[in-house]
């Protein structure tokens, strides 16, 4: 009887907390493998809802199709073609949202805050466009960009260019809040740590370096993951403690970025992998070829062999895939379009309706847009270290103002170097113009020196004349006190050295 009324209160817990928990795939034998379940058997068991999300999309005129993105809830997805197709799709109703052409190349598309705005990385300019399709912003300051991402609690989207630059553009104000430049050449990736907010870019050097907005041209990381190969791609936990890298020399490896920023362990892949990906449970996506592979407790210990894989109709090769938010759901596109696939486990079944809610309605979704407008953290707050934010700096109050001191004077030497704007005109860059343009250099230079010596004169030569007017006034004062027959008296009255007592 006990037992009976312990398990009627289970059930009536269970249906009023409706606990959800993550299901993969299990073998009932030891020689059996879940490598080899395909998407064909798992349409068959499971139920027609999320049978229903494994289905392809042709688009073979405007591949391939690099840029790839998913809202926050998980409800829409973004697709970029290499030769200007942009278009929003409602994935679970199959509903097209928004499709135009850009006529131009896209390098990367990027969602905003919401479905309600994107960016475009074109071939000169970022743009950003609304959920019509129209163009809402060209921003001329993004030159030639190549790799987007966006940081939700900042409001901030950071740009990564084929120059070297990588810049953070506030767009609740439309500022550029930061400008840094890498000095290593054009990236190859680029993805935010999302616990922290600080930004990881993948280089040619087969380097890994770490962006804060507020440290300038220093990173505050600096990895050699790949010494004899460039980076490929990278991906980061959602719990912030691991790192997958994939490089061109046919390796991929996990990171542990706590502390020790070590490999954790190095697999093999037949080529080099050109996406990679982590889910919300920790299981890690690759696409190299034609085939995209799915790694469960990759960085737990030392796997044999993949959890799934897949290959793509048509021999289409990998462009980019991204595992969507709440749902066993792996989205790819390609050369030939976009698939979607089954993948047990990979979602998160539990949901914080405040942070990120796939259920949500038009007003919700106004509402959340402006209170995290008035939650928006300032670029200053991005650390490496979450735990410093809150902490009391007990440097000296002097130290405090030098630093501070030092921080404005880079400002205005920066705005300095942004205001002397060369007037560029075509055919007038010829010998005589460049040597008259070199003499007048040495001679600003040569004036300069002159009108600093001249200025140290001055100085020294005013000093000199104060000097001697202090002692003029002195004398002045000494001459106005002076009573020559009281010295007269004095010089009488005074008993000779010679007088003897």
């Amino acid at each position: 009887m006990l037992t009976d009324e312990i398990q009627l209160r289970l059930k009536e817990q269970d249906q009023i907390f409706n606990t959800e928990d993550r299901g993969f795939i299990e073998v009932e034998h030891e020689r059996e493998r879940t490598l080899k379940v395909t998407q064909a058997q798992l349409k068959e068991i499971l139920p027609v809802q999320a049978a229903q999300n494994i289905f392809d999309i042709s688009l073979n005129e405007f591949g391939p199709y690099n840029g790839l993105d998913v809202t926050r809830n998980g409800k829409n997805i973004l697709l970029g073609g290499k030769k200007g197709h942009v278009s929003v799709i409602n994935w679970k109703k199959k509903d097209l949202k928004t499709e135009f052409h850009a006529k131009q190349l896209i390098r990367d598309v990027k969602f905003l805050q919401n479905e309600k705005m994107f960016a475009v990385a074109q071939k000169k300019y970022l743009h950003i466009y609304d959920s019509s399709g129209i163009e809402l912003h060209c921003m001329r300051d993004h030159q030639e960009p190549k790799l987007l991402d966006f940081l939700p609690y900042h409001y901030l989207l950071v740009s990564a260019s084929k120059l070297g630059f990588v810049k953070y553009l506030d767009v609740s104000i439309g500022q550029v809040a930061a400008e840094i430049k890498t000095k290593r050449g054009e990236p190859l990736c680029m993805q935010q740590n999302v616990q922290n907010g600080v930004i990881c870019v993948g280089h040619t050097t087969g380097e890994v370096t770490m962006w804060t907005p507020n440290m300038g041209s220093t990173p505050v990381v600096k990895m050699l993951t790949h010494p004899s190969a460039p980076v490929l791609s990278l991906a980061t936990s959602r719990c912030g403690k691991y790192m997958v890298t994939t490089g061109k020399d046919s390796k991929f490896k996990v990171w542990d970025i706590r502390n020790t920023f070590q490999s954790v362990h190095t697999y093999f892949s037949p080529v080099p992998a050109v996406t990679s990906t982590f889910s919300d449970t920790g299981l890690i996506g690759l696409g190299f070829g034609n085939e995209v592979q799915v790694w469960k407790n990759a960085f737990a210990e030392k796997q044999k062999a993949p959890y799934m894989k897949y290959r793509l109709p048509n021999k289409s090769q990998v462009s980019k895939a991204l595992f969507l938010p709440f749902e066993d759901v792996l989205g790819i596109s390609h050369a030939s379009g976009y698939s979607s696939i089954i993948v047990p486990g990979s979602g998160e079944a539990n949901f914080d309706a405040f942070e990120a809610n796939p259920f949500e309605t038009k007003k919700q979704r106004q509402e959340a847009e402006v209170h995290n407008l008035l939650q928006k953290l300032q670029p200053e707050t991005i650390s490496l270290k979450v735990n410093t934010i809150g902490m009391i700096d007990d440097a000296a109050p002097d130290v405090k103002a030098k630093e501070q001191r030092e921080l404005e004077e880079a400002q205005i030497e920066k705005l300095r170097k942004k205001d002397r704007k060369k007037n560029k005109m075509r055919g007038k860059a010829k010998i005589g113009r460049e040597m008259g343009n070199k003499t007048h250099q040495v001679h600003e230079a040569m004036r300069e020196k002159n009108k600093l010596q001249y200025q140290k004169e001055y100085q020294k030569t005013k000093q000199e004349q104060d000097m001697l007017e202090n002692d003029m006034e002195f004398l002045d004062k000494i001459e106005d006190k002076f009573d020559p027959l009281e010295s007269y008296f004095i010089q009488q009255n005074k008993p000779s050295k010679r007088q003897k007592f």
